[in-house]
């Protein structure tokens, strides 16, 4: 928005993959600088023009036992992030796909959740690392190196590795951090349908989590959001969830 008021030319054309954050404010500095949204592309769409993968997007389901009196911080921390039962599943998930010769990268929010998956993997027969915003620049960049050359097969990363990072190599992304942001969701499935020789589609894993109404209420935002940007969802059903998932 900045650069776009000093900048003197006629024509402004303006391409973003993520266009709509939900901040008016924000969408309202991107029509002052480019004009209003003309064209509306889904990755769908550009699989079909042979521009990126087709992205297989797997919703497990995640049988937790209700909670009830606690916030959203707190039903975040029981049943994603110290959750024994979900982060076993996001290591076997992991594990398999790196047996099948495919690079997995973990995304978690938090430092915490990255550390816990870190340590349910320790032993196992996998070459895993883990990568958040505490690396340097240059730890940064030999893990990514690593990662694109096998020899790093499971990376474990926080947010950082959100937006800003062009890895075709991935194959499958775990998505282990639950939220209802569809932004972020797009972003992050995005950072395994970049094409790359021998790659057919991107396979994507995540869960709905139920135990609390945020968490099912934000499971069933990511899977419209992914219904939304035209990716095939697997593993679940339209039903409504059980009455007490949602306590």
């Amino acid at each position: 928005f900045k650069v776009a008021q000093i900048v003197p030319s006629y024509y402004r054309i303006g391409l973003t993959g993520t266009p709509d954050t939900g901040d008016q404010v924000w969408e309202l500095r991107l029509a002052a600088a480019t004009g209003p949204i003309l064209i509306r592309i889904k990755s769908k769409d550009m699989a079909e023009l042979g521009w990126v993968v087709p992205a297989e997007v797997h919703f497990h389901k995640i049988i937790n036992p209700p909670i009830h009196g606690v916030d959203y911080r707190d039903a975040r921390r029981i049943l994603i992030e110290e959750n024994p039962d979900r982060n076993a599943m996001i290591v076997k998930l992991a594990i398999e796909s790196a047996m099948a010769g495919k690079r997995c990268l973990v995304i978690c929010d938090t430092i915490r959740h990255v550390n816990v998956i870190a340590e349910v993997l320790r032993g196992e027969s996998v070459r895993s690392k883990v990568l958040t915003g505490k690396y340097s620049g240059m730890a940064r960049v030999e893990a990514k190196k690593a990662f694109q050359s096998g020899a790093t097969e499971i990376m474990i990363v926080t947010p950082i590795w959100d937006m800003g990072v062009d890895i075709p190599e991935v194959d499958v992304v775990i998505l282990a951090a639950g939220g209802k942001s569809a932004v972020r969701i797009i972003q992050r499935v995005g950072r395994a349908l970049r094409k790359y020789a021998g790659k057919e589609k991107a396979v994507i894993h995540d869960f709905f989590d139920t135990g609390s109404k945020y968490t099912v209420k934000h499971s069933l935002a990511r899977i419209e959001a992914c219904r939304n940007e035209g990716f095939e969802v697997v593993g679940y059903s339209r039903k409504s969830p059980h009455p007490a998932a949602a306590e």
